[in-house]
């Protein structure tokens, strides 16, 4: 589900304005309410600002089914109907089963896998009140999960009635409510910039779209159509291909960083608290290519002996199958000198959550079009870093799940410079 990282607020706190004003629904817990109190009511001003009527509303957090009912309520009423909301804090998660057909990638089987796995963190139970859903259960180990089935007898398809963004904190080691107190100050100082957009980069990572660089040109094009106004500017538009640098991570997070950039769209692999950039460095020397098989060679030894073969037998069948490389190539060392030097590898390879504590990105909204990068209901995600970090960062669209890409990364990405606010994507 791509989901957007956006803020607003909570009870009802009604602003006077005009019946035919719409409303927007900022749905926050009690107690993060206290806590965040100043900058919640700050952020409902900057929305009324942006033309709607902002309702803070702090009832019915605690039930997911009660908090759909407000919310189709508010939605259908006849003055001041809310178009969105945010959800911040403690709001319950519902993980939706038997609903894979409404996903593009996920299709595991629901009765090999744990139910952890497979069902879909998704908030399209609160906004497309087309869909219909039943109870099973609340989840015994973490109670912020609650399971439903989603019925056949309502919509197999989905259309939002409303949009809706989260702004859930992380599992960080910086206190719950101070990450909500920072992110709504930085949203409110946002919306007093006048910001055109004239600035975008987009990215592609190792083992996408077949790592076509035709593909990627295309893509220009089509911002270009998007974006006609960009025509006028010679490097508006910036491209990063991951094959640029060996280790392409230091040069995406300096253009991140980049104080002008208004829209980053990356295309990559993705976990729930990391971006897949690089694959392994393409072999120069052919002494790089013999360490390569040397460690790949280990590798399956490592992996394959002492399962009923004795041990030589192992490596003869490798070294037979990688043309008859040395036996003495295959090693059994597991040393903790060996397992630093390949996570230190990795870490060059790939951007994790953790390198947000060093990396303070100012790209305003960051697409991740990759899997996993927006799994909310885990205690950390990779979308989480960017809006809850120091940059400026406001916004990020990503799936809480696997993904067919190149499906809606852009979808009316257009719009955007027209100033459409953005929500929550119809990807499930």
């Amino acid at each position: 589900m791509k989901k957007f990282l956006l803020a607003a607020v909570a009870v009802l706190i009604t602003i006077t304005a005009s019946a035919k004003q719409r409303g927007f629904a900022i749905v926050i817990d009690p107690t993060s309410y206290k806590e965040a109190k100043a900058e919640v009511d700050a952020y409902a001003t900057s929305i009324k600002a942006d033309g709607l009527v902002p309702f803070i509303v702090t009832e019915d957090t605690d039930s997911p089914d009660k908090l759909r009912a407000r919310l189709k309520k508010m939605y259908e009423a006849k003055s001041n109907p809310i178009e969105g909301a945010v959800f911040i804090g403690d709001i319950p998660v519902v993980r939706v089963t038997d609903a894979q057909h409404l996903a593009s990638a996920l299709k595991m089987d629901q009765r090999a896998f744990p139910r952890d796995q497979w069902a879909v963190a998704s908030d399209r139970f609160y906004d497309d009140f087309g869909l219909q859903f039943r109870f099973i259960e609340q989840d015994s180990e973490n109670p912020q999960w609650y399971y439903y089935s989603l019925a056949p007898e309502g919509s197999q398809h989905l259309a939002p009635n409303i949009y809706t963004g989260r702004i859930k904190p992380m599992n960080n080691g910086i206190d719950k409510y101070e990450q909500i107190r920072h992110y709504l100050k930085k949203a409110v100082q946002a919306k007093k910039e006048a910001n055109i957009v004239d600035n975008i980069l987009y990215f592609s990572g190792h083992g996408y779209v077949s790592e076509s660089v035709h593909a990627r040109i295309d893509e220009k094009g089509a911002m270009l159509q998007n974006f006609p106004w960009m025509h006028t500017r010679r490097q508006g538009i910036d491209y990063i291909d991951h094959k640029r640098d060996r280790y392409v991570k230091t040069r995406l997070m300096n253009e991140l960083q980049r104080d002008n950039l208004d829209i980053a769209i990356l295309h990559h692999h993705g976990g729930e608290e990391l971006e897949y950039l690089n694959d392994d460095p393409d072999l120069e020397t052919p002494m790089e290519a013999v360490s390569a098989v040397k460690e790949y060679a280990s590798y399956v030894y490592r992996r394959h002996r002492g399962k009923g073969q004795p041990d030589d037998s192992v490596k003869i069948g490798i070294a037979r199958n990688l043309g008859g490389i040395p036996l003495d190539w295959m090693t059994e060392s597991d040393s903790p000198e060996k397992l630093k030097q390949d996570s230190i590898n990795n870490r060059k390879l790939n951007l994790y959550v953790e390198d947000f504590e060093q990396f303070d990105p100012d790209v305003r909204l960051v697409i991740l079009d990759a899997c996993y990068n927006g799994s909310f209901h885990r205690p950390r995600y990779l979308s989480g870093a960017y809006i809850f970090d120091n940059g400026k960062t406001v916004a990020a669209i990503a799936n809480s799940v696997n993904v067919l890409q190149d499906k809606w990364a852009d979808r009316y990405i257009g719009a955007r410079g027209m100033g459409i606010r953005d929500g929550s994507r119809v990807s499930y």
